[in-house]
């Protein structure tokens, strides 16, 4: 295994000129470390040192993270890199330490000091790490080679001989992981460092025949040692002809930038043609990195595209319009029993993505799993039993009566092969890497940074998808905007802060989004809290919180403020209790210091968390902080990474905190997700709703009481009853309605959700409905 260390002036220098060459090493199992002896702390005009400081190494743990590298710092002040034995030593330590094989660094002559004494500093430090004779904490150890990167800011005298050929894969990694720097992205001092890099792995690559490369210079009397390491393995070519000039490489690389060669995952494509349809690059979650994670009843880790895509349901509900159901996998059911048991009649001529036929085993085996590990039954399904009664029948029996959980039983429980997971002891902790599905697509590759799926041949649908390959790389928050910004995604499902001038770009009909609503985002108090327990500090609570303002300033004024019930307004006025149809959140803050009075001030001291990726969520925090600030209560927001914070919420590891409840055919089922009681999971197990953790006789009541019936009516009476709850008890506090974030792209495919044909939820993050887009787009031009 190959060890190469890329030693930069400033965080983010190695990484812009070697990163994909570190990417492929790690991908084919070698190690990769980076080594920053300064941060670039002083290179932002608008920044203070310490803030930009703090970013910058934020970025580059997050680089290093992305590519799968190591990453190192040192102390030094940016601009003042001491030349001196002490730095010397201090680097060959770290050679002594970290024992490269290879080391990448500065060239020689640079507009920048620090990057010239970063390349005498590497280089006797190079020399004092193998020297034997200097006794030092470590043994000496001699890095076998050494290569000068490509750095335009390194240019004079630079000749390259050493042309790196870069992997698709590891030119995506890097690709995307380089934007996470804001200096890459342009935010410092305008400088197009993601373009010109980009297009610049073009421009090495073609005198040496590659499709792209990284160049490098070896040190005069080092040559014959360039392949024993450095190559073996990545693609390394000396080219026949010579090396091309810096100037001529700059002037090439700024017109293919220039001419929109961003390279970074194709998302910004022309018109199809029929027959050569393009991929389509997917942004779902906020993701640093993806776990190889497959498993659709899987509440953390797993990837989207897993159900819907790969695992298909019984049925389709479009949420966007209550009522309206498509027969998916089952083409009837028949309820019997008074509501406790439900058959379905499935669609014959149906196959796994393996060639195996889909039957009733398979459905019957999804949910005897689901009655047998309680972890995975998501919506606390009353399973009795199953019992397959032909081929392509199937009756699944209830402990009580199951009339309201069509929904749950056939819109949101993917089916499993029988074949492939009864061969699993533990579905629980099965991560199904290789998932053999009945949906629409089949993974074909996965990576940390890159995942891909492709057109399953053989699915139920003649002719669909038409769509051949979705990609979907690992964006953070801040990546994704820029590649928003820079038309790589085709679909994406995140909030923008300025839309328009982001996205839209005086586009619109290229670059389209949609927000119907989806559900409703809460302020959740963990109810057992000792404080936030008591009713009392709720309503003080939610009588601080000025919902118009997180709306109009977070949001954007993207979405509304949530009705007290939880109710979707307008259109969901059958389900309001008729004294509080006109009923709506007011800021009354003596009113809310007089509810605490009895209250100790030092037990009125809580953590709200929040997913940091969710930027407008961070922000609402930060406006619920300030507004309960004024009745006395002090509130530490804390932003943590996306996963940490779904396991955190699901095991009831938090104070407070900001989370959504996804919307069903009805508002009972986000009002029953928020608020059945069996739902509520003991402290330290995870849940899969009720996060809360509230339990109310009366509440359990109203939801039995809407699933024993099948009468409108009586439905609509329950659900008033829960919106009453909401009202008068404050189990959980509605902020606003949570949006379906979409953006995408027309230049490619066309026939998305619209406001004039709502036929799925728009998010790529919804399912199954991201796969009923999927099956209804079609090529641009065609």
């Amino acid at each position: 295994m190959t060890h190469v260390l890329a030693i930069g002036a400033h965080a983010g220098d190695m990484d812009l000129t070697a990163g994909a060459v570190l990417a492929q090493h790690v991908l084919r199992g070698d190690r990769a470390t980076l080594l920053h002896l300064t941060l670039g702390e002083r290179g932002h005009p608008r920044m203070t040192v310490p803030d930009y400081a703090k970013q910058k190494r934020e970025e580059a743990e997050t680089f290093a993270e992305k590519i799968g590298a190591g990453v190192r710092f040192l102390d030094y002040e940016d601009g003042l890199l001491p030349e001196d034995d002490d730095t010397k030593m201090r680097v060959g330590d770290m050679i002594r330490e970290l024992k490269p094989d290879v080391i990448l660094t500065h060239w020689s002559a640079s507009i920048h000091k620090d990057h010239a004494r970063t390349h005498r500093i590497v280089e006797d430090a190079r020399f004092y790490g193998g020297l034997k004779t200097l006794e030092r904490e470590r043994e000496a150890y001699w890095a076998n080679e050494l290569y000068y990167a490509d750095n335009w800011e390194d240019a004079e005298g630079f000749a390259p001989d050493t042309f790196v050929d870069l992997s698709e894969e590891a030119y995506e990694i890097w690709s995307q992981a380089i934007t996470g720097y804001a200096y890459a992205r342009g935010e410092t001092y305008g400088f197009p460092y993601v373009d010109y890099y980009r297009a610049l792995t073009i421009v090495r690559g073609a005198p040496a025949g590659f499709k792209r490369a990284q160049a490098f210079a070896a040190p005069k009397g080092s040559r014959q040692l360039r392949t024993k390491y450095f190559g073996k393995g990545v693609g390394m070519r000396r080219p026949v002809m010579r090396p091309v000039s810096r100037a001529v490489a700059m002037a090439a690389a700024l017109a293919l930038a220039l001419a929109g060669c961003s390279g970074g995952g194709g998302g910004g494509g022309g018109t199809a043609k029929s027959g050569d349809a393009p991929p389509l690059v997917i942004h779902a979650v906020d993701a640093g990195t993806f776990q190889e994670d497959f498993n659709p009843y899987h509440l953390e880790g797993v990837n989207f595209g897993t159900s819907g895509m790969i695992h298909e349901t019984l049925m389709y509900f479009n949420k966007l319009k209550p009522g309206e159901v498509t027969p998916w996998l089952a083409l009837e059911h028949e309820w019997s029993k008074k509501g406790k048991a439900v058959t379905f009649t499935l669609r014959q001529g149906v196959k796994w993505s393996d060639g195996q036929p889909f039957t009733a085993d398979d459905v019957a085996f999804t949910f005897d799993m689901l009655k047998k590990h309680a972890s995975l039954n998501r919506s606390a399904l009353d399973i009795a039993g199953t019992e397959v009664l032909a081929p392509d029948k199937v009756r699944i029996d209830f402990g009580a009566t199951s009339y309201a959980k069509l929904y749950d039983i056939a819109g949101a429980s993917p089916i499993v092969p029988k074949h492939i997971w009864e061969k699993e002891n533990d579905p629980a902790t099965f991560t199904n890497p290789k998932p053999v599905g009945t949906g629409p697509y089949t993974l074909s590759k996965f990576s940390s940074q890159l995942y891909e799926l492709v057109k399953n041949p053989s699915y139920w649908q003649p002719g669909k998808p038409e769509v051949p390959v979705l990609r979907f790389p690992a964006y953070t928050a801040n990546a994704l905007q820029t590649a928003l910004q820079q038309g790589e995604v085709d679909w994406a499902g995140a909030f923008v802060p300025d839309i328009d001038k982001i996205y839209v770009q005086g586009k619109p009909e290229q670059n389209k989004y949609f927000f119907p609503p989806e559900g409703l985002v809460n302020l959740l108090p963990n109810l057992t809290h000792p404080v936030l327990g008591k009713p009392e500090v709720r309503q003080a609570i939610s009588l601080a919180i000025d919902r118009d303002k997180i709306v109009k300033v977070a949001e954007r004024g993207y979405t509304t403020v949530a009705h007290p019930t939880g109710v979707t307004m307008p259109g969901g006025e059958a389900y309001v209790p008729e004294e509080y149809r006109d009923a709506a959140f007011k800021v009354d803050i003596a009113k809310a210091k007089e509810l605490l009075k009895g209250i100790d001030p030092a037990q009125l001291k809580f953590q709200l968390l929040v997913p940091s990726p969710y930027t407008d969520w961070v922000n609402a925090a930060q406006l619920i902080r300030e507004d309960l600030a004024k009745i006395g209560i002090t509130v530490e927001t804390r932003g943590v990474a996306f996963q940490d914070w779904v396991s955190k919420v699901g095991k009831g590891d938090y104070d407070l905190s900001i989370r959504g409840t996804q919307a069903g055919p009805t508002p009972y089922f986000q009002l029953r997700t928020l608020l059945y009681g069996k739902l509520a999971t003991p402290v330290g197990e995870p849940a899969t709703g009720n996060y809360q953790r509230w339990k109310d006789e009366t509440t359990d009541k109203l939801i039995a009481e809407y699933a024993a019936t099948e009468d409108l009516a009586e439905q609509q009476a329950a659900t008033q009853g829960l919106g009453k709850i909401m009202v008068e008890k404050l189990p959980a506090l509605p902020l606003f309605y949570s949006p379906s974030w979409a953006q995408y792209r027309t230049d490619k495919y066309v026939g998305w959700p619209s406001e004039q044909d709502p036929y799925a939820m728009p998010s790529p993050y919804t399912s199954p409905d991201a796969a009923v887009v999927l099956l209804r787009l079609k090529p641009a031009g065609t």
